[in-house]
């Protein structure tokens, strides 16, 4: 079995509050669609394709780490500030922050606006002196410097909503069937005898094809060859699916080189 992770899953997001969720060995239920959400934080793609295979109407359910999502890319619009409010913020910063007088940061952010109307492309740069840094103005360095002990840990926010893409699927056998196709196929280069993994990426258009295979992460000259030879043998696949809809879909398989 290649056990490969669960990683650029397409889901419908769910909001469903913690109060309905029972927990349960794979999961949880959801009182309110009768239905287990099944955690796949550490799943396999395999068992993945498995809780599908065995929900009646092929929905899956379950939670999932952001990145085992398709990361969303959000365009924020750029904050414009006006000048005279964009110099008072600096002067602000220079007052509170380092400790300037009115008067110095007021010099400062002259200079700096006056520079910028001469050079237009330039950009905002204060120069501050060796004795305004506060670090500077501490005799024991190393008991500024030195680390305040472990920081801690970001919490990983959960996602939980239903599998809305479904990955291709290996025509002749699926999962099983691919692993015993490479090991019929793989014929082990002696004259560099390589140990490890070559990672090939290609992808499954809508139609089963297999295209684009390029070597995502290679082990050696040889081994990378030989690897890309025997996915170029690969028969049609199941082509994946989003909104039952088929879709052109990037896949990655491991392929194990062992001496044994």
């Amino acid at each position: 079995m290649l056990n490969l992770p669960i990683l650029n899953v397409r889901i419908q997001p769910c909001t469903v509050d913690e109060q309905h969720l029972t927990p349960q060995a794979l999961g949880h239920h959801c009182d309110l669609c009768n239905r287990l959400v099944q955690d796949f934080t550490n799943s396999t793609l395999a068992e993945l394709e498995q809780a599908r295979a065995a929900s009646p109407d092929g929905r899956v359910c379950g939670r999932f780490a952001p990145q085992q999502l398709v990361p969303v890319v959000r365009h924020q619009p750029k904050i414009q500030l006006r000048p005279k409010l964009r110099r008072f913020l600096v002067a602000l910063v220079l007052v509170c922050g380092l400790g300037l007088t009115r008067l110095e940061a007021l010099a400062q952010v002259q200079k700096a606006a006056h520079q910028c109307s001469r050079h237009p492309d330039s950009t905002l740069k204060f120069k501050i002196s060796e004795q305004l840094n506060p670090i500077t103005l501490t005799s024991d360095l190393e008991q500024v410097l030195a680390p305040v002990g472990e920081l801690p840990k970001p919490e990983i926010k959960l996602v939980m909503g239903f599998v809305a893409e479904v990955m291709p699927v290996y025509k002749n056998g699926g999962e099983e069937g691919l692993t015993k196709f490479i090991r019929e196929n793989m014929k082990y280069p002696i004259s560099s005898r390589p140990v490890g993994k070559v990672f090939i990426n290609f992808v499954v258009t809508k139609t089963g094809k297999v295209e684009d295979l390029r070597i995502l992460k290679g082990l050696e000259p040889t081994a990378d060859a030989e690897a890309l030879r025997v996915m170029r043998l690969m028969g049609p696949w199941i082509p994946g699916y989003q909104l039952d809809q088929p879709i052109d879909t990037r896949y990655t398989i491991p392929i194990t080189f062992s001496i044994e």
